[in-house]
């Protein structure tokens, strides 16, 4: 029984392994640092018809 147990979760880690590294090739971006330059500029308020 032990012995199934322990092939699953080698199973179940290579799995995740193979997962983490698709993922980075699918999204390249992600776990990359951000920088927000004017986070509380106003976006597009031209557009608005309640600001005019």
């Amino acid at each position: 029984m032990s012995l199934i147990k322990s092939k699953l979760s080698k199973k179940k880690s290579s799995k995740k392994a193979e997962k983490k590294s698709t993922q980075g090739k699918k999204y390249p971006l992600r776990g990359k640092p951000v920088k927000l330059r004017n986070p509380f500029k106003g976006v597009a308020t031209s557009d608005w018809e309640a600001i005019k």
